[in-house]
């Protein structure tokens, strides 16, 4: 008999989920994956799999049938829109706390911050315990080498900046050097893909304690620039980034850094890989499995990536 308890995990094939998902076996619980493969990879999969779709309501009820699900982790979604920071929008703050006004620019944010009202309803109606963890930039990839960032359609900075290098990526630029920055360029807070998934456990442990939940925010409280971020890809690889500067993005904030005060006060988390060093170390030792030099062959789409191969 299995006595670890089930997790469902929606979106467990792609980037977080599949860091969550390991994360999750370590510590201790059984990851029940459930993805539709539009954009996750089988070859990520960690666990059991359930292949469905979230729409589908007959899909989720076999898979909790299947299995004694105690607890769901969400991350199917689809999130491909320009940087804006989510929930925040424009936010003019450097540290962003939680309290910070919400006032979402796009669909992306506002169905996120949406979702947090309804939860945050539900749980005072019904007691149904949930937390929603504010991502700032995820970043980085699993030490194995085993998982890491890929998509068809890369958005993302790091890692287009290292396809760049290795030639999949022929229009790299760098979306405004104007802005009220030591180097002209925009700050973010990268926290490392390990660590985002290690705060899921630990959330995961409270809620299965009886807490009722919450919204957090995961960052580092560190931002970097563009060019800092630039510079650290160029020392681990031995190479510059190609690219060329244009003008900014509408909606993109100068400076989005989160205050994750709360996270280390109530989750007890803390960053253990998200220096910058190890988080360009992991995801270029990534990218090099990958997405090998260009050599004329078109990219491994998500249907036909294996880690293995």
């Amino acid at each position: 008999m299995n006595d670890r308890p089930a997790i469902l995990v929606t979106g467990g094939a792609g980037y977080i989920g599949s860091h969550c998902c390991r994360a999750l076996a370590a510590a201790g619980f059984d990851p029940v994956v459930f993805d539709n493969f539009s954009t996750g990879h089988r070859g990520f999969v960690a666990g059991a799999l359930v292949t469905g779709d979230i729409a589908d309501k007959a899909a989720l009820a076999r898979a909790f049938a299947q299995h004694d699900i105690v607890a769901v982790m969400h991350f199917a979604a689809s999130s491909l829109v320009g940087e804006s920071g989510a929930v925040y929008g424009n936010a003019d703050s450097k540290a962003l706390p939680e309290s910070y006004a919400c006032a979402p620019i796009n669909p992306y944010g506002a169905s996120k911050w949406m979702i947090e009202r309804v939860l945050a309803d539900y749980r005072g109606a019904y007691g149904l315990g949930s937390f929603c963890l504010r991502y700032f930039n995820a970043s980085g990839a699993d030490a194995s080498g085993a998982i890491g960032e890929l998509r068809d359609n890369e958005t993302h900075l790091i890692p287009r900046a290292m396809m760049a290098l290795q030639g999949h990526v022929g229009d790299f630029a760098v979306f405004g050097d104007d802005y009220d920055t030591p180097d002209g360029t925009a700050i973010r807070d990268y926290i490392h893909v390990t660590d985002l998934a290690a705060a899921h456990v630990l959330a995961l442990k409270l809620l299965l304690q009886g807490h009722c939940g919450g919204a957090f925010n995961l960052g580092t409280g560190t931002g970097f620039s563009v060019r800092e971020i630039l510079g650290a890809i160029a020392a681990e690889t031995g190479r510059e980034v190609p690219h060329v500067i244009k003008p900014r993005r509408s909606g993109d904030p100068t400076y989005l850094v989160a205050d994750a005060s709360a996270a280390h006060e109530i989750l007890k988390f803390r960053s253990a890989h998200s220096d910058l060093a190890t988080i360009i170390r992991t995801a270029w030792a990534w990218h090099r499995k990958a997405h090998p030099l260009k050599t004329g062959a078109p990219l491994r789409t998500s249907e036909t990536f294996s880690p293995a191969a």
